[in-house]
């Protein structure tokens, strides 16, 4: 009798934080949330997405100062991927979830920003993206309205990655596996060396050693009071069957990669024996 009610007060404690785990992100200084969820299938473009899509936001999608705003919102086709240290349990499939792509009638690329508010030196961000063809953009543009311009980007350029910084592109110049999904992470640094800021980017990473054993960048670059005193904003831009999606921004590593605690794991491997030792 002393066992069963051991095991069953245990029970209810992993229980408890296991739902704890569900409900509390991950992140504790998570700026903002955007994984394309519940708009249903009418919302077809960028304008038409509601208040209140996503977390974090200070305003709706709206056109940036350059193209003209053809993104859509692509019911049902949004990005997952299968990587050690990733959970897309936040990132829901199904008809009236999505991702973000381009209007395929446009000839040239579109541009589509939503702005922040955070006084962070540091921050990190992160999204899926996939190209369909030769041609595809899938970019995640950082900081879009310091300037008026937003220059500054990390993504699929013409189905390359590559990453933009003060007007210097830097790409590996060979076209990454269509219709495959990647994870794109990035960090902005504002002030490092005097007034200069640095941007880093990190192409498909291997997460499984986190923030420690991610290695070099895929690409960095550090000059110019590039981001002004703050990121604030965050853009998108699409071309030719380019997709992205599940975009992250935080303060820490840990607030755009969201990946289960080792309390969460332990609690729902210790709550699978409680449940197999019953059976038994």
């Amino acid at each position: 009798m002393i066992h069963k009610m051991t095991r069953s007060l245990l029970a209810a404690v992993l229980a408890a934080a296991w739902l704890g785990c569900i409900a509390i992100p991950a992140g504790a200084a998570v700026i903002a949330t955007e994984y394309f969820n519940g708009y249903g299938a009418t919302d077809l473009t960028m304008e038409a997405i509601p208040d209140g899509g996503g977390f974090g936001w200070t305003s709706e999608w709206g056109a940036a100062n350059i193209g003209t705003d053809d993104n859509e919102y692509r019911a049902g086709a949004n990005l997952t991927i299968s990587k050690p240290g990733y959970d897309n349990s936040e990132n829901l499939s199904g008809t009236t979830h999505g991702a973000v792509g381009f209007d395929a009638n446009n000839a040239g690329p579109s541009t589509s920003a939503r702005t922040l508010n955070t006084t962070a030196t540091t921050v990190w961000f992160s999204a899926l993206v996939s190209r369909g063809n030769a041609t595809s953009h899938a970019l995640l543009w950082i900081d879009t309205t310091h300037g008026g311009d937003g220059n500054d980007f990390i993504g699929l350029l013409s189905g390359e990655y590559e990453m933009r910084y003060n007007n210097v592109t830097t790409t590996n110049n060979v076209l990454v596996t269509a219709n495959t999904t990647y994870l794109v992470l990035g960090k902005a640094e504002i002030d490092v060396s005097g007034n200069n800021d640095r941007l880093s980017f990190w192409f498909d990473p291997d997460l499984t050693g986190g923030e420690a054993g991610l290695g070099s960048p895929t690409a960095s670059a550090e000059d110019a009071d590039t981001f002004g005193t703050s990121i604030d904003g965050i853009g998108v831009m699409m071309t030719n069957e380019g997709l992205l999606d599940a975009i992250r921004v935080g303060t820490t590593y840990a607030d755009v990669i969201p990946e289960p605690s080792s309390v969460c794991l332990l609690a729902a491997g210790l709550l699978g024996l409680i449940g197999l030792r019953r059976r038994k």
